[in-house]
């Protein structure tokens, strides 16, 4: 369906097959809506609370790849960004305390270890 809105867009997946015989991938998709509504959700995260995620994380152990994706996160201004294997930094969006949208479309959640440091960043797909 075609539109004159640049926000707004109609993903069409052809029949695709697998491994199995007889079964396929398929499906039709319609997303609506503005790039700014993602952030309507935001949470207000503190300084002080950003600045412990700043360092580099090798992505969670791969299921498809066989090579972890390296994502270095940083502050500016207040804000979390992430860059991934070298692609430029792109700014993160708070959905709570731990977890952000914005990762090339993924989003990223913080965990931490028994002793309450940070030490895992998950990518979710």
């Amino acid at each position: 369906m075609p539109t004159s809105d640049p926000f707004e867009a109609a993903v069409t997946v052809e029949f695709l097959p697998t491994a199995r015989p007889g079964l396929y991938f398929f499906g039709v998709e319609h997303w609506i809506g503005k790039a700014s509504d993602e952030n309507k959700s935001n949470v207000k995260v503190a300084p002080e609370v950003l600045a412990k995620y700043v360092g580099t994380y090798d992505e969670q152990p791969p299921l498809w790849r066989l090579v972890p994706r390296v994502v270095t996160i940083s502050v500016s201004d207040g804000m979390l960004f992430a860059d991934m294997d070298g692609r430029g930094k792109t700014p993160l969006a708070a959905q709570s305390e731990a977890s952000f949208s914005g990762l090339y479309g993924l989003g990223v959640d913080f965990k931490k270890s028994d002793s309450g440091a940070v030490d895992q960043l998950f990518v979710k797909h």
